[in-house]
């Protein structure tokens, strides 16, 4: 354990975002980092500008993603280049130097921020690379997700803000992401290191309910958001009120009681209440629940903590049910969810695009819940994680010497 004079960690992510997994890895990372260094203070950075989680509904966002998500491809990268690279750059560029300022050592991680969904992240990481290269202080690029295919000028703003940040560590969270980014920024393969949401279940327990009596939770991602971000909107558009339910109907078929619930996010909101829309009867099955959306990245934490099983698209939820030894169903859409799955060696529970009908989904979780998670394999990978973020806080102390 570190100790000595009080060493300030700005972590530069998206830890304000609707969806709470990203919320998550900050709170983890926040802890671990505490838990290694006692002189540690650490200090969120919203690289998209957030200061605090939205305390209501924020239908302008969702609004902005699903005409986004109507638009040609070719057209969807000017909204971001509009908004922070003009209208709203200044501000950006302030924020971030406000929060710059206070910190002895930077982090840029974790989540899936080296990816260029439209060039959201190029943008925004291009300016806080500027806004970093002042300040000379250690900078790390830690556990983040990396896609490919990036842009023209993605590739050019990514690779400009490396340039910019200069940084003394370098980590992604899986191979897929290693390959990806070394390949696209011609800079050598970077370490592998664990996601931090891996730690959700060491630094928050939760007192799980498990058993025959808790539900299964199947989490509804937005199609907007498979639209925007998957590599087959018309695969995405498959998806919704129809698969949902009869994924609901065929659980209740089999004996399960289930509660629908989100990440957060305000499209996936939108795709549940057009659920209730779709299918009214279903919720008023005894064996049907529709779960308070959460505000908090605990709230998601214990929800799915108190889970038989899990069905999901999202990452995160995925991430926190393994971490909490609750057997999860992968829905696959994008590599991450594919490269999270093989890590932890449960290949054999994600569910291809080809292969998401309900009745396959369903057969697949009775097998998961049968077989439960190993608490040794768990244990071994919760270890790695947090060994992961000594070793990322031993480099950043050294080169702040």
């Amino acid at each position: 354990m570190w100790t000595g004079g009080k060493t300030t960690y700005v972590v530069f992510a998206v830890p304000f975002s609707e969806n709470l997994g990203d919320g998550v890895i900050f709170e983890c990372l926040r802890k671990a980092i505490s838990q290694i260094d006692s002189s540690a203070v650490v200090i969120p950075a919203d690289i998209s500008g957030r200061q605090r989680f939205p305390s209501k509904k924020r239908e302008s966002i969702a609004f902005a993603r699903a005409a986004l998500a109507k638009l040609p491809s070719k057209f969807r990268p000017l909204l971001p280049l509009i908004v922070f690279g003009l209208i709203r750059r200044r501000g950006l560029e302030r924020h971030l130097s406000q929060l710059a300022v206070q910190g002895d050592l930077a982090i840029l991680g974790g989540g899936h921020l080296f990816s260029d969904a439209n060039l959201n992240f190029p943008v925004k990481i291009s300016i806080l690379g500027r806004v970093l290269r002042p300040a000379r202080r250690p900078v790390a690029v830690y556990s983040v997700g990396v896609s490919e295919g990036w842009s023209k000028m993605g590739k050019c703003l990514f690779i400009k803000a490396l340039q910019d940040l200069k940084p003394v560590h370098i980590s992604v969270r899986d191979e897929v992401s290693a390959k990806a980014f070394s390949g696209q920024t011609k800079l050598a393969t970077p370490r592998i290191t664990l996601d931090p949401g891996i730690l959700c279940s060491q630094f928050f327990p939760v007192e799980t309910r498990g058993g025959g009596l808790a539900p299964v939770g199947i989490n509804v991602i937005g199609t907007e958001a498979l639209v925007l971000d998957a590599n087959s909107p018309r695969w995405a558009k498959s998806l919704g009120a129809l698969f949902y339910s009869r994924l609901g109907r065929g659980l209740i078929n089999v004996g399960f009681r289930i509660v629908y619930f989100t990440n957060g996010a305000e499209e996936d909101e939108r795709e549940l209440d057009a659920l209730t829309l779709h299918d009214p009867s279903l919720f008023s099955h005894s064996q049907v629940h529709r779960a308070p959306r959460p505000e908090r990245p605990l709230e998601l934490m214990q929800r799915i903590a108190g889970l038989r099983a899990l069905i999901s698209h999202r990452l995160h939820a995925n991430i926190i049910a393994y971490s909490y030894g609750v057997p999860s169903i992968g829905l696959a859409w994008d590599q991450k969810v594919e490269s999270f799955f093989s890590l932890v060696g449960r290949e054999r529970y994600l569910v291809p695009r080809g292969a998401q009908s309900p009745d396959y989904v369903v057969n697949l979780l009775k097998g998961a819940v049968d077989e439960g998670v190993s608490p040794l394999d768990r244990r071994r990978v919760i270890d790695k994680a947090f060994n992961d973020v000594v070793s990322l806080i031993a480099v950043l102390k050294n080169a702040g010497r």
